[in-house]
């Protein structure tokens, strides 16, 4: 039988934050600057993906002011901010989707920001709305409570 060994013999090393923290940053700064593409974080690949904007039964996007509406109806949510790293396989962290009057250019800005105000996950989803090539699905209804 061999003796124990001693704590100061399992020496590790501290996680390495600046290698964490500038993935991070580069993961915000890709959902930021994507124009193609509404990119939210994924968990299982670590990496940004692009979120599918719901549509209804007849292939027609549900406009943002419906999206609330909509998600309290389907089994769909909003954006995934970053605060889901480091959560495990499968972790999911919904991001803040609200309407902002922007004084400046006189009109209302969609954004979907972290919920925590914690990652600086914040992207003007609006933009998206309007593009012809984003993702979409058609997302099941909820199922119903008796």
């Amino acid at each position: 039988m061999e003796p124990p060994s001693s704590p100061s013999s399992n020496i590790t090393a501290p996680p390495d934050y600046h290698e964490t923290s500038q993935r991070l940053a580069k993961l915000i700064a890709e959902a930021m600057t994507c124009r193609f593409a509404l990119l939210h974080y994924d968990s299982a690949s670590k990496s940004m993906i692009e979120w599918c904007w719901p549509v209804d039964s007849d292939g027609k996007k549900i406009p943002l002011y419906h999206l609330e509406r909509y998600r309290n109806g389907h089994d769909f949510k909003y954006p995934c901010c970053i605060c889901a790293d480091g959560g495990g396989k499968g972790a999911y962290i919904e991001a803040a989707v609200y309407p902002w009057w922007n004084e400046i250019d006189k009109k209302t800005d969609w954004t979907a920001r972290c919920a925590l105000d914690t990652c600086g996950y914040r992207v003007k989803i609006n933009v998206y709305f309007q593009l012809l090539s984003i993702g979409t699905f058609q997302y099941p209804q909820r199922a119903t409570e008796q």
